[in-house]
């Protein structure tokens, strides 16, 4: 295994952590927007649950993207397509713009995991290939703790977010 490869997947697999923190954030958050915008529990699923129906959407037609846009330019764009959700979502104006941005931030979350797994698959040799796609699954895991870590640190800041 050649310090290329592993180096390579470990930024593809970074990924991954914004997967697990996109996931993760919204436990926290969850108790300042349900006060901010006087959320019902209906609301607050439909929060919740709107990032992981855009990752679905994604995930059913990111192999297609990743067969005609390659697995690098696909993780590149990713980049920005999760910019931009964020930027919805630091800037939310109401709870419609707020769902907006999740499910458009979880397009980017189906498809950082489709196209990192398949890029790493490719440029590892056989005898390494589960080694190195289980990189994802860390840094996901590393991602939700990332996000409860800052939930806890904001959660007593008064609109900390």
């Amino acid at each position: 295994m050649s310090y290329s490869t592993v180096a390579a997947s470990l930024v593809a697999a970074s990924g991954g952590i914004l997967f697990g923190y996109d996931m993760g954030i919204i436990s926290g958050a969850l108790l300042q927007l349900r006060e901010e915008f006087k959320l019902s529990y209906l609301m607050q699923e439909v929060i919740v649950s709107s990032l992981l129906f855009g990752a679905i959407i994604s995930s059913l037609f990111g192999g297609t993207v990743i067969d005609v846009l390659g697995r690098k330019f696909t993780m590149i764009g990713n980049c920005l397509v999760f910019a931009i959700g964020a930027l919805i979502l630091s800037f939310t104006p109401s709870v419609t713009v707020l769902v907006f941005g999740r499910v458009f931030l979880g397009l980017a979350v189906g498809l950082s995991v489709v196209a990192e797994c398949a890029y790493i698959t490719e440029i590892s040799n056989p005898e390494h290939r589960g080694k190195l796609v289980s990189l994802t699954e860390v840094a996901i895991a590393l991602g939700f703790l990332m996000a409860y870590f800052i939930n806890y640190l904001f959660i007593l800041i008064p609109h900390g977010w």
